[in-house]
């Protein structure tokens, strides 16, 4: 390879002698969809996720210099309060390394993919980052150290904005002057981060460099993320794996005591139109609204209905999303408690649970002491906790539930009175 020659991902990913054929590899629960991959979905408790090419490339195959350019779509999400971001990882750790969730981006952390270098696109900060709060940035790391930064961090433009987004990556290999290699990655022609470093001293000669995507999730602060590998115009991912992306459903009670419903989807595909659903009691359904859907589009869209004579103690509400073809999925369910409660109430959500319950109680009075416990269906303690409630309504409280066997769970509250039991599963 002549000193100047530009490789394309197209070629660099071709059935060719150095790299053989093109094949991906999808590890933790991204998904696959033709060239596109989701990495990070919402909701999702803590993981890792990555996406590799198969085969490699030898450094052995390579001549004394060149650059191989690299071009991908990358979609970081709608949410700026959401995170992490994502990470380009050139590494020797097979296709099926994986590291570590949240701000480890699925490459560093305990189980940290090395040898390695990773550029990360960072949507949320972090303590130990030297950049400003609530600034996206790029870096590079090596070794799955995501805490090491050799190359000041780039500071960017929010790019949790809903919009894809054009990141370029350059590898200039220099055999005869090692050191004057680098790598190089730039969004959207503006921002750009390069780190020189040797890939001698980095990598095993011997094995093939695999290269790729990984990103990390946690409940908290998560996001839709994809990856599109070969380059097909703007939002070629956008309705890759849902009809549908429902990224939001809230219902708030108002000062007139209507209940406002507010959802927002990231992109739809053939989609007629959202039923409202209201129950009393999670399990007989009515239909409060209709609402029109729009269609085919790859905008972040919003829709409103209202109930304005919600029922007395707790309304149960969820989205019933029709396809033109009448293929339909159904939301999760939120609640709001309206007026007043006849009883004490105990709902939790979501069930079944994963790694954490929230349980929903409403009080018909002030309760000076309310118990509330979770136990097994043997009986054995799990959770128990008092509270004080100095007045009638509705009480959240959180409960880890991450460590708990899969199996079902009967949560019981009881105030001086009355009392209120549910089940809920954890998976």
């Amino acid at each position: 390879m002549k000193n100047g020659i530009v490789l394309t991902l197209a070629f660099v990913l071709s059935v060719s002698a150095a790299l053989g054929q093109q094949v991906y590899r999808v590890n933790g629960s991204a998904l696959e969809g033709g060239s596109c991959y989701r990495l990070n979905s919402v909701g999702s408790k803590k993981y890792g996720t990555a996406v590799w090419v198969d085969g490699g490339l030898s450094l052995a195959s390579l001549e004394q210099a060149g650059t191989i350019t690299m071009d991908f779509e990358v979609f970081l999400g709608y949410n700026d309060a959401g995170g992490h971001g994502m990470a380009f990882v050139m590494h020797q750790g097979g296709t099926a390394a994986i590291g570590g969730g949240g701000p480890r981006l699925g490459y560093a952390g305990p189980t940290a993919i090395f040898p390695s270098v990773a550029v990360e696109i960072d949507t949320r900060v972090d303590s130990y980052e030297p950049v400003p709060a609530n600034t996206d940035h790029l870096s590079v790391h090596f070794d799955g150290n995501e805490q090491t930064f050799p190359v000041a961090p780039v500071l960017l433009p929010n790019l949790e904005d809903g919009l894809y987004h054009q990141l370029t990556i350059e590898w200039r290999y220099d055999q005869l002057i090692p050191a004057q290699s680098s790598l190089t990655a730039t969004i959207d022609g503006l921002y750009s981060i390069t780190a020189n470093f040797d890939p001698a001293a980095v990598f095993n000669s011997l094995d093939p460099v695999i290269m790729g995507f990984s990103g990390g999730v946690n409940k908290d602060f998560s996001n839709f993320q994809y990856v599109s590998l070969l380059n097909g115009g703007p939002g070629s991912c956008s309705f890759l794996f849902l009809p549908v992306e429902l990224v939001a459903f809230n219902a708030e009670l108002q000062e007139n005591n209507a209940v406002d419903l507010v959802w927002a989807t990231a992109s739809e595909l053939n989609n007629d139109y959202f039923e409202v659903l209201r129950s009393a009691d999670g399990l007989i359904w009515q239909t409060l609204d209709v609402v029109d859907g729009a269609g085919t589009t790859s905008s972040f869209t919003e829709y409103r209905a209202q109930d304005l004579q919600p029922l007395s103690g707790t309304n149960y509400y969820r989205l019933r999303q029709v396809d033109t073809d009448g293929a339909y999925t159904l939301s999760q369910t939120v609640e709001v408690f309206a007026g007043q409660a006849s009883r004490l109430e105990i709902s939790a959500r979501p069930n079944p649970a994963v790694d954490a319950l929230n349980l929903h109680l409403v009080l018909p009075e002030a309760a000076p002491s309310l118990r509330v416990e979770v136990r097994d269906v043997r009986g054995a303690l799990m959770y128990e906790t008092v509270l004080e409630a100095d007045a009638p309504g509705a009480y959240t409280l959180a409960v880890p539930a991450e460590a708990w066997p899969a199996g079902v769970y009967v949560v019981r509250a009881a105030t001086g009175t009355s009392q209120s039991v549910t089940r809920v599963s954890v998976r």
